[in-house]
């Protein structure tokens, strides 16, 4: 017999399943957005991981975590026998509710939709290759996708004042994507576009090489 899980909407910005738990071992969803205008995307979200378990016939435990909009997403048993979604915050550090990874993954949709790039999700732990300035709190910079191995995202991020020739790439360092966006939010929705895609946050321009 299949069954299906129905995803329940809460006005105040919350959805959950009702029906997974009929599955050995695993326990109801939840996730909590804000502002409510994110709540279709987080339905979208939830719906995935419903088919993720479902059909792949996998699980989702307390405490597992899952890489969502290019950031983690950690699940945590409430007291009413929920697993709440919660989100990674700066330094790793995990917080209640989603809005984040939800938010950045809707975005990277659409950035990928309007440009004609597959949707290719870079993983919060994976790495990219940053010149010096990158990281800067006010720095100016532009990010190129290419093909790599698979610890690697891909993405080369070169600051507007980097001279790419003069230093012939020496003084770039491979450096974890979670740091990148840390320091650097609006990179988010970018880092789903296909190799061959280049973008840049500011004035957020996206272009292909």
């Amino acid at each position: 017999m299949n069954h299906v899980a129905q995803i329940v909407e809460i006005g105040s910005g919350t959805v959950f399943t009702r029906g997974l738990s009929y599955i050995d071992g695993q326990k109801e969803l939840r996730l909590s957005v804000q502002p409510v205008e994110l709540l279709p995307a987080a339905r979208l979200t939830l719906g995935c991981f419903v088919e993720y378990i479902e059909q792949g016939g996998r699980r989702i435990g307390a405490g597992e975590t899952v890489d969502w909009g290019s950031r983690l997403i950690k699940f945590i048993s409430a007291s009413d026998g929920y697993l709440d979604a919660w989100d990674v915050a700066k330094g790793g550090l995990f917080q209640r509710g989603c809005s984040r990874a939800v938010e950045t993954w809707a975005a990277q949709n659409d950035v990928c939709r309007e440009h004609n790039s597959p949707y290719t999700p870079t993983l919060y732990s994976q790495l990219a290759v940053v010149s010096p300035g990158v990281l800067a709190d006010d720095g100016e910079f532009v990010g190129e996708r290419y093909a790599s191995e698979e610890q690697m995202s891909g993405w080369w991020f070169y600051a507007h004042r980097y001279d790419r020739k003069g230093d012939g790439f020496e003084s770039m360092k491979p450096t974890h994507i979670r740091h990148i966006l840390d320091r650097h939010p609006a990179v988010g929705p970018f880092l789903a576009l296909a190799e061959g895609f280049g973008f840049d946050p500011n004035p957020d321009e996206v272009w292909k090489f």
